[in-house]
């Protein structure tokens, strides 16, 4: 059985200092946190790849992917444990990209 699920949130930020290659360890380190409590609630049996994609424009767009593969029927409880995982890493993501932010958005007010 395989199945995919996907979550995208819009962050509402500031962007106009936005360091690309911090953004990009950002979503690396996302993607890693996501591996590391993907493989403490899903069975050994389930097989399971994470995407992490990042997009700046006028706005932050994170894209979350996760890949199940699993030979056995994936329950609804452990879709559910899935799912509750990527909110918990999309959430601290966005507490850390929203405090980096706003120190520099704070700097700036100040500065101008």
């Amino acid at each position: 059985m395989r199945k995919s699920l996907k979550n995208v949130v819009n962050l509402d930020l500031d962007l106009s200092a936005v360091d690309p290659t911090a953004l990009e360890e950002l979503s690396r380190l996302l993607g890693e946190l996501l591996v590391e409590r993907l493989g403490r609630v899903l069975a050994p049996s389930v097989d399971y790849q994470v995407s992490v994609e990042m997009e700046v424009s006028d706005t932050l767009d994170l894209s979350v992917e996760v890949f199940l593969t699993s030979s056995a029927p994936l329950t609804p409880e452990m879709l559910s444990e899935v799912d509750r995982e990527i909110d918990r890493a999309i959430s601290r993501f966005e507490e850390i990209v929203s405090l980096k932010l706003g120190k520099r958005a704070e700097e700036k007010t100040a500065k101008g």
